[in-house]
């Protein structure tokens, strides 16, 4: 919660997008960023995401 303060956060994985051609930090209204994960193994590790956060006010 102290990483985020929107109530709803989209998560895409970009790799289709980039597959089929596309800049995903180009796509409107989303964000192309490193989001922190845990590989299989539990060790912490960055990956690319799409994110479309959202306040419900």
């Amino acid at each position: 919660m102290a990483k985020n303060d929107k109530d709803i956060v989209w998560v895409l994985n970009p790799e289709p997008f980039i597959a089929a051609g596309v800049d995903p930090a180009k796509i409107k209204g989303w964000a192309f960023a490193k989001v922190e994960t845990k590989d299989d193994a539990g060790k912490t590790v960055f990956v690319d995401k799409l994110l479309k956060p959202f306040d419900l006010k």
